[in-house]
């Protein structure tokens, strides 16, 4: 057998992938499989000069801003629709305390939930600057009529609020209690 029989032969061997596609769909199947699922690590101070400053103070917080698209209920306008939207109850939401929670939710802005009893208008009043500040909506989830609406509106001072049975969203989250505030990261008071 001469010499370029044998690199004939040869050739063939070489040219041939080391992995086929079944070879690769298994690796990277075991890969996912021996990955876990959420990796967490606990911070560690190696070393404190006690001078440290918190990062917070040299990178502003993102503010949300409140949705252009959002529709509006406008209640100046005299729409027949409007007061055909009350009462609002919601079964299982009911004024009281609210334990404070972190989450981790994907909300687009943060939310609140009131209801037109007393509890939840000194809420209101209390944190509608801070409200305001962060962009939060507001779902009216108890109300008996359009003058109580309106009534809490006055108290809201132009924060948006919008008359919603919000059942299944208590539940989702775990609230059995309003005024509550609902953001990405807490639900809290």
């Amino acid at each position: 057998m001469d010499k370029f029989d044998e690199k004939v032969r040869i050739l063939p061997l070489c040219n041939r992938p080391l992995l086929n596609a079944k070879v690769v769909i298994a690796f990277v199947a075991l890969l996912f499989w021996l990955t876990p699922g959420e990796a967490k690590a606990e911070l560690a101070v190696i070393y404190d000069t006690g001078t440290a400053s918190p990062i917070s103070g040299f990178v502003k917080a993102p503010r949300l801003a409140v949705p252009e698209g959002l529709p509006e209920i406008n209640l100046q306008a005299g729409d027949d629709f409007v007061p055909n939207l009350f009462p609002i109850h919601t079964p299982g939401l009911t004024p009281g305390e609210v334990n404070p929670q972190t989450t981790q939710l994907l909300l687009p802005q943060p939310f609140f939930m009131v209801g037109c009893d007393d509890r939840s208008k000194q809420w209101l009043g209390r944190y509608q600057g801070r409200l305001s500040q962060i962009g939060a909506v507001g779902l009216v989830v108890e109300a008996e009529s359009l003058a109580e609406f309106q009534a809490l509106a006055a108290v809201a001072q132009g924060l948006r609020l919008s008359p919603v049975p919000a059942s299944q969203l208590a539940k989702q989250l775990g609230i059995s209690h309003y005024p509550v505030l609902v953001s990405a990261s807490r639900i809290e008071q």
